[in-house]
């Protein structure tokens, strides 16, 4: 089954004494105590997001030690936040993905050109190689560098090239991306039991009210995309700003039965008036990317 990887990148500290893995995370960044602690924080809500939605995370342990150097003329800090930072990278549960150098389809020699110069043994030349490995796959960096804006290179290595995307760290632009880069794809799958623009659906389902969808059809899967769920995805649900209610979308084939391969889920919706049995961790998200 396709994937949607995501890469974090943190700033190279800019030294003649530092090992970048690459001139393109150089910044000139020093920090003290405090400063680490927000960024770690910030990393910390970005990773407790994205940690349970359907992508990998993977991070780069070399680039981590380019990130932590400190010059000899910068003060030693006893640094707790460094420890929660690597506790946090390490964590399998949060990085499915990990260290991609602990498990790497690149070698550290090859070669991959980008504009007039070469690269190697970097998270874009890893990308690549992962892209030439696993075509359906697809792959985003995403970076906490300061003034960093959204980024696209093209590499090329015998004959082939790939185009490798990044963006800066932010859960609505990172969640806009994988709402269209999702893996396995969302198809909306209208359902005749609940009816279109408030009626027309069936007048009782066993006893129970039928819950009705608002809108139309083609709404709902416009915004299919960007509804949220837990593990397994069997319920994903959305606010709906027109209609001002949730929306829940039920999958028609549970995640226990999908066959070995299946990269398509297909789903139907409704309203529902009562959210009280909405998971307070889907809704919190929710207000994250629609705040």
């Amino acid at each position: 089954m396709a994937k949607s990887i995501i890469a974090l990148i943190l700033p190279e500290v800019d030294s003649p004494e530092n090992e970048l893995t690459s001139n393109a995370w150089a910044n000139c960044f020093f920090y003290d105590e405090n400063k680490l602690l927000s960024i770690v924080e910030y990393i910390n809500a970005f990773v407790e997001f994205y940690k349970d939605e359907e992508c990998c995370l993977m991070f780069d342990s070399k680039n981590l030690k380019a990130f932590t150097f400190l010059p000899q003329e910068q003060p030693k800090y006893n640094f707790s936040s460094l420890r929660k930072l690597r506790s946090l990278l390490y964590n399998v549960e949060n990085f499915k993905c990990g260290d991609w150098r602990t498990n790497r389809i690149s070698s550290n020699c090859d070669k991959y050109n980008l504009f007039h110069c070469e690269i190697n043994d970097e998270v874009r030349t890893e990308i690549a190689a992962r892209m030439d490995r696993h075509p359906d796959d697809d792959f985003l960096i995403v970076t906490y560098i300061p003034d960093f804006k959204a980024k696209k290179w093209t590499l090329k290595k015998d004959g082939k090239t790939y185009p490798i995307e990044s963006l800066p760290m932010s859960i609505k632009a990172v969640f806009e991306w994988l709402s269209n880069h999702r893996h396995p794809q969302r198809v909306y799958n209208w359902n005749e039991k609940h009816g279109e623009f408030g009626k027309g659906s069936h007048p009782d389902n066993k006893g129970n009210p039928v819950s009705v969808l608002k809108g139309s059809r083609e709404e709902a899967a416009e915004i299919m995309p960007k509804a949220i769920g837990i593990p397994y995805y069997d319920e994903i649900y959305c606010f709906d700003n027109k209609y001002n209610k949730y929306m829940e979308y039920k999958a028609e084939c549970k995640y226990s039965n999908l066959q070995p391969g299946n990269d398509i889920r297909k789903y139907h919706s409704y309203h529902i008036d009562d959210d009280s049995e909405i998971p307070k961790r889907v809704k919190d998200k929710l207000s994250l990317i629609n705040s």
